[in-house]
C-alpha cells in the first residue's frame, strides 16, 4: 500500500485500498469455511462432489456479487447500490 501511495499518489490509493477491502469480502463468500468443514468431517456424511458442488455454488455467488457490485459503481442511483452491497457483503 506505501507503495501504490507513493508512486500512484492519493486518490488512486484510496481507490486500490476500496477494490482490494471489497475483494477480500468477496473472498470470503467464495471460500465460505467449506474447506474447514470438509476437514472435520471425520464421519464422511457428505462425499467429495458435494463439497465441489459447494464450492462452485460460493464461487459463482461470489462472482455475481462482484458483478453488481461493479455494475452498481457505474449507476446514477448510487445509494440504492450502496444499500445492496452492504446488504449482500
Amino acid at each position: 500500500m506505501i507503495i501504490i501511495n507513493r508512486v500512484n499518489g492519493v486518490e488512486i490509493a484510496g481507490i486500490f485500498s476500496f477494490a482490494f477491502s471489497i475483494a477480500c469480502l468477496l473472498f470470503i463468500v467464495g471460500i465460505y469455511a467449506g474447506r474447514t468443514y470438509q476437514v472435520s468431517d471425520i464421519n464422511e456424511n457428505l462425499n467429495n462432489y458435494e463439497y465441489l458442488v459447494h464450492k462452485y455454488i460460493t464461487c459463482t455467488m461470489m462472482f455475481f456479487n462482484s458483478n453488481c457490485i461493479y455494475n452498481c459503481s457505474k449507476s446514477i442511483f448510487r445509494e440504492k447500490c450502496y444499500h445492496y452491497i452492504t446488504l449482500f457483503i
